[in-house]
């Protein structure tokens, strides 16, 4: 049985499922902690206090996954550590205390897998999607969807928590959009 752990700039999520006899997935637990991995006094550093944080939420999830009998634990992690100056020390104290490997994505395997969701999602509520926004604590990753497949992505270094640690306005954020 797999898990995935999304490592992101505000929250740590943790989806556990298995194969439904349809061939798709069926999430057994899904849930998040708030550790703002990506909140920092400095731009493009994870601060020590949020990487202890972090690592207590991993530790809760390794736990509830043992509980489930997860066999596979996937961890990624998205902006706030792919922009960070010292992911290598976030993503090596994980290696240490769980040995997992976190597979850092490009802001293009971010949308990716945001326009996978959304689509799953929309399919689920017969909708259609064209546009899929996935707004973070540190990016914004806009995915344009039609024909079937994926026409565009595009990933911008704005989001909520990096908004609010820069202290910008209303304006501010237009400008930056």
């Amino acid at each position: 049985m797999p898990a995935v752990i999304d490592i992101g700039s505000n929250t740590v999520q943790l989806i556990i499922g298995e194969r439904a006899a349809d061939g798709g997935t069926k999430v057994l637990l899904q849930t998040l902690r708030t550790t703002r991995l990506g909140l920092s006094d400095r731009p493009a550093h994870l601060a020590k206090e949020r990487i202890e944080a972090t690592l207590s939420a991993l530790a809760e999830y390794r736990d509830i996954c043992a509980s489930y009998g997860v066999t596979r634990i996937k961890p990624v992690a998205t902006s706030a550590v792919r922009d960070a100056e010292n992911r290598a020390e976030f993503t090596d104290a994980v290696q240490a205390a769980f040995g997992w490997q976190v597979e850092v994505l490009s802001g293009e395997e971010e949308a990716r897998f945001s326009c996978a969701g959304a689509l799953a999602s929309a399919a689920a509520a017969g909708d259609s999607a064209q546009l899929i926004i996935d707004l973070g604590g540190s990016s914004t990753e806009l995915i344009v969807f039609a024909d079937n497949c994926i026409q565009s992505v595009q990933s911008m270094q704005i989001g909520a928590a990096r908004a609010v640690a820069r202290g910008w306005d209303r304006p501010a954020i237009a400008a930056q959009l």
